[in-house]
């Protein structure tokens, strides 16, 4: 896939993220569009827009209409099994960011371990200790005891209703910033303390390697990386950020048989990288990298710092809306 010099004002075009396709019970970081919206949403997409992903699609474009392009971040199953059969039969096409260490892992990602750990169980102890990196005592006296606390609902951006609900929200944020060392010995920790193991719900895994093969050879799917195991780029010391940039690379166009061009920060929020991260994608040898925010940095146009919009679970009047007002 090449990029080039599609990202030159003002022919650039607006760029979406996706996470996940999947109708899922709960969904408390508000990553997944269930099928049904995702076609919805893509359908009425494509009457004002056309889509871009390769040279020769972008050849066959028709008039002047604004450009868009697809992309999904991190690397779940559900992007193979419902995200790429909707764009293959509306002919659109899509770049799929892949967490190389995730691959084939048999592992959830952290925030959605932290949820079974947390919020799916029908009942927790009233007092969990958790013997981590810092010896941890939770109250959770006064929880109903059925899952998802009762509020499968619940989202990160509303109020906990409940204290299993107050103590994910806490973890997801101290995870969020942890090294992925600290991280994966509180997550084991927390395994420990509820007499847990690390095999993931069949419905929340990664990719596997013949999987993600599969999505390799669509002719709708083009294929970037994500780091090795997401991590907070901006925490890291420099020689950290290099290895897992240039070694998500590395791992990914061995998977997939073909060099890997295009990188998206995890988290990707303007803290959540920093020069240091945009100067190891250059160096890896990337020609753009995508962050997850709406504004553009000073000074224009920057091809290792190109903005993004988040799509959730919007109506299509909604995301319609909110990408006329996406800088």
């Amino acid at each position: 896939m090449r990029w080039g010099g599609w990202f030159t004002p003002p022919a650039s075009p607006r760029v979406l993220l996706f996470h996940r396709v999947a109708d899922l019970p709960s969904d408390p970081c508000r990553l997944a569009v269930p099928p049904r919206r995702f076609r919805a949403q893509l359908e009425a997409l494509a009457a004002g827009h056309d889509f871009v992903a390769s040279d020769v699609r972008a050849a066959r474009r028709r008039g002047r209409r604004p450009r868009l392009a697809i992309t999904f971040d991190d690397g779940f199953a559900d992007n193979l099994d419902h995200a790429l059969p909707i764009l293959e039969s509306l002919g659109i096409p899509a770049t799929f960011f892949i967490t190389s260490g995730a691959v084939g892992s048999g592992r959830e990602f952290w925030w959605t371990e932290l949820e079974r750990l947390l919020l799916q169980p029908a009942r927790l102890p009233d007092r969990l200790v958790v013997d981590g990196p810092v010896s941890e005592d939770h109250d959770l006296r006064g929880d109903p005891g059925v899952p998802w606390g009762g509020h499968p609902e619940w989202t990160l951006d509303q109020t906990p209703p409940g204290a299993r609900h107050a103590l994910f929200a806490a973890l997801a944020t101290r995870l969020h910033a942890a090294p992925v060392g600290e991280r994966e010995a509180l997550l084991q920790a927390l395994r420990r303390a509820l007499g847990e193991g690390e095999a993931g719900r069949p419905d929340h895994l990664p990719l596997t390697r013949e999987a993600l093969g599969r999505l390799a050879a669509s002719p709708c799917a083009a294929v970037g990386a994500h780091t090795q195991t997401h991590p907070r780029l901006a925490g890291l010391p420099v020689e950290e950020q290099e290895a897992e940039i240039a070694g998500s690379k590395s791992a990914i166009e061995s998977m997939v048989g073909r060099s890997v061009m295009l990188f998206a920060y995890p988290y990707g929020s303007q803290t959540d990288y920093d020069e240091n991260s945009c100067r190891a994608v250059q160096r890896a040898g990337f020609t753009h990298a995508f962050g997850n925010h709406g504004s553009l940095p000073a000074g224009g146009l920057d091809p290792f710092r190109i903005p993004r919009l988040c799509v959730l679970d919007w109506d299509p009047a909604e995301l319609l809306a909110r990408l006329a007002k996406f800088a």
